[in-house]
């Protein structure tokens, strides 16, 4: 009797095996899953036919998630996780590749912003080994961005985010990070990147940038290394919804070329601080105005989003000194209000 017990058990054990095997391990048991799961999937989520398995690797043809502001696509969809380490709580992706992505945003009617910067925090301990996106189309408006590839790895645990590596190539940016944050108050993190412009073919913008610290003190470096060398220290802060800086860029031998003239500058100091709808700004900087001798250019002034007003403006040389004050304007419509005296 209990060696026909033993032997049901070991039947009904391999049966088990047999149909968990089924399940994870096969094209069919994948789309039994998808079709139990399917009930239970947001309306506005539309899965497309599924190959592969969930031990091998699964692959969905199409991912569409539409609402009345956005509509993203997903084409072409593998990813690879590690089954056993579901058991401990971690969702552990070896590699997630999508062939193309759109994304397109609508305006709607206006919602009450939420108090605060959310928090952000996963159940689930995840992991990125390897991704990849390709072909992403980005639309919002009259504005529209293409992006050939992104490349992510990382983990996120809790609220604490980790990148490892970041890479975005276009024929308009490209980018190079890594960082780590913890998406909850007061959102203390790190970033060290490196960045190229490329949009236009006259005019390259590249530099690298290093960003420490929390909500009330963000602690900033960036270089810019072209087309001039242009350094920035300070830092930036946010509380209470107001966000505030103190910027300070520095530079030695720049030069500007406009028409026939050009304009050199052998060093310089140029400080911003305030709130970016409100900045008040100073200059130290030593010129030369093609053959003209060099001249101490010295600043003092208020801007925002349509003007400058300059409190105090002197440039001075062996020839003379100016001294203004005034304003200029760039919004509504260009102009300016300028007292001068020599």
């Amino acid at each position: 009797m209990a060696r026909k017990i033993g032997v049901g058990f070991v039947a009904l054990m391999a049966l088990l095996l047999l149909c968990v095997f089924w399940v994870l391990g096969t094209d069919s048991g994948t789309r039994f899953l998808l079709g139990r799961a399917e009930p239970y999937l947001p309306g506005e989520l539309t899965l497309g036919t599924a190959s592969g398995s969930v031990l091998g690797g699964i692959c969905l043809s199409s991912a569409d998630w539409r609402t009345d502001s956005e509509d993203i696509a997903l084409r072409d969809i593998c990813v690879n996780i590690e089954v056993a380490q579901l058991l401990s709580r971690h969702l552990a992706v070896r590699s997630l590749k999508i062939g193309a992505a759109s994304i397109e945003l609508r305006e709607t009617s206006a919602s009450e912003s939420p108090d605060g910067l959310p928090t952000i925090e996963s159940p689930l301990r995840i992991s990125l080994a390897s991704s990849s996106l390709h072909n992403l189309s980005f639309t919002r408006e009259q504005l529209q961005r293409n992006v050939e590839r992104i490349e992510l790895s990382g983990s996120f645990h809790g609220s604490k985010l980790d990148i490892t590596r970041l890479v975005l190539r276009s024929n308009w940016l490209n980018l190079d990070l890594d960082g780590g944050a913890t998406l909850a108050e007061p959102y203390p993190g790190r970033v060290d990147g490196t960045w190229q412009w490329t949009e236009s073919p006259s005019l390259e913008l590249a530099g690298n940038l290093q960003l420490r610290g929390d909500l009330q003190r963000y602690e900033l470096m960036h270089t810019l290394n072209s087309p001039q060398r242009l350094v920035t220290r300070g830092n930036v802060s946010y509380s209470t919804e107001r966000l505030s800086l103190d910027l300070v860029n520095t530079w030695n031998s720049i030069e500007w070329r406009f028409d026939d003239s050009l304009v050199q500058s052998s060093s310089g100091l140029l400080r911003v601080h305030g709130e970016p709808t409100r900045l008040h700004a100073t200059l130290d900087a030593l010129g030369t105005l093609n053959d003209l001798p060099e001249t101490r250019v010295m600043l003092d002034g208020e801007t925002d989003l349509e003007s400058l007003r300059v409190s105090s403006l002197s440039a001075s040389n062996e020839l003379g000194r100016l001294e203004s004050t005034g304003v200029v304007r760039w919004a509504p419509e260009p102009g300016f209000d300028i007292e001068y005296a020599l």
